[in-house]
């Protein structure tokens, strides 16, 4: 059997084959890479196989299927023997699609190598063969013998690694908003008790309980259901629990309540929460975010997940900001890009366009030159309307 050894990187050894005893070449980093027959095989799944292209089912695979990311990558093929002039050999080489077409390509032939550079960028997730013909012919005038391919798919770079600035936004800067600030809350009026169904983080699950109701108003038009938990035994308790974040709600500005329609209030140490039109609230954590000055931003962070979540999360516009940018602002941004990448950066926009006086330079800076796609995005789809 015929055997040939291969490099690993930007460039392919293809042998000639013109004796039967083993040859090989060392890769570019030492290691070897052994072909041990020269009998046909598939690389590609069978869904994959180019039908149009059935000499690939008596060819030889030089490499596995591969993956590239430059749109006209062109290939350096070296050769382990000197390759004849001839302009027939220039013809030797080509890259081939899917549909069995050709690639339109420019070749450039020397002794020791063929280079071939295709005139139009590949399409994202198409598989590409790049296919040498047997009668590809050496300086002696000995024939490759056995056409030879490797098949790659272009798949186009994603978001480069680059390590956020921050880690949660909700903890960068406590004066983005203050307990000082503001609030359009007008009053709270109690309702009674009633069955409604709420989810609690401490089971993790929805649950059907009686709590006590009340209704907060707010001077801009707001009306909230404020849902507490009856483990608190006496209205008054309850009360003062609603009171406690009624007000901080009416500091977020107005298009961030305007899905909230109920508020839920536990007991427990878990994470707020936001969506299906409303806020989540746990006591025991709230005391740690008010001792951290963080709460309105917490708070700022959940609203943004229930009123802004639903009207871009999927938008065209913010995919395009989040690819352009290159960067997240925080590593829970880029853990969970698609959940928490909206709510982590309009904070960050916010306190950027909305109170820039209370942040440093240096976040002004960071924000700027970390996110400048997504603040455009915001800018163009509906913050210069509320302000």
């Amino acid at each position: 059997m015929y055997r040939k050894w291969l490099p690993i990187s930007f460039f392919i050894a293809i042998l000639l084959f013109t004796t039967v005893h083993p040859v090989s070449a060392t890769t570019q980093n030492g290691e070897n890479d052994r072909v041990e027959s020269t009998h046909a095989k598939s690389i590609v799944q069978e869904s994959h196989t180019l039908k149009l292209l059935p000499n690939l089912q008596l060819a030889m695979q030089w490499k596995p299927l591969r993956t590239i990311n430059e749109p006209k990558k062109a290939w350096r093929i070296q050769f382990n023997h000197p390759m004849s002039g001839a302009e027939e050999n220039l013809y030797k080489a080509k890259i081939i699609d899917e549909a069995g077409v050709e690639v339109s390509t420019v070749s450039s032939l020397y002794p020791e190598h063929l280079l071939l550079v295709p005139n139009t960028p590949y399409q994202p997730g198409k598989t590409y063969t790049l296919l040498l013909q047997k009668d590809l012919v050496s300086e002696q005038g000995i024939t490759l013998g056995k056409d030879v391919y490797q098949q790659f798919v272009y798949e186009p770079p994603g978001i480069p690694e680059i390590d956020p600035p921050y880690h949660g936004t909700v903890f960068v800067d406590p004066n983005i908003i203050t307990a000082n600030d503001p609030s359009s809350f007008k009053k709270l009026s109690y309702v009674g008790k009633e069955t409604r169904t709420m989810y609690d983080r401490r089971s993790a699950s929805w649950i059907v309980a009686v709590p006590y109701l009340f209704r907060a108003e707010y001077y801009d038009g707001n009306t909230i259901e404020i849902q507490v938990n009856p483990e608190f035994k006496s209205i008054g308790q309850a009360e003062s629990q609603a009171l406690r974040f009624a007000g901080p709600i009416g500091q977020l500005p107005n298009y961030l309540r305007e899905k909230v329609l109920t508020v839920w209030i536990h007991k427990g140490k878990e994470a707020f929460g936001g969506g299906n039109h409303n806020l989540l609230i746990h006591t025991e954590q709230a005391d740690e975010y008010i001792g951290l000055g963080v709460l309105e931003e917490v708070l700022f962070h959940e609203a943004t997940h229930t009123s802004i979540d639903p009207l871009y999360s999927n938008h065209l516009g913010w995919k395009a900001a989040q690819q352009a940018d290159g960067n997240f602002i925080s590593t829970y941004a880029k853990e969970f890009p698609e959940r928490e990448d909206l709510a982590e950066s309009f904070l960050m926009y916010y306190a950027y366009r909305q109170n820039p006086t209370r942040i440093s330079e240096e976040m002004i800076s960071t924000i700027r030159k970390t996110m400048p796609n997504r603040i455009n995005f915001f800018d163009q789809q509906f913050f210069r309307r509320n302000k």
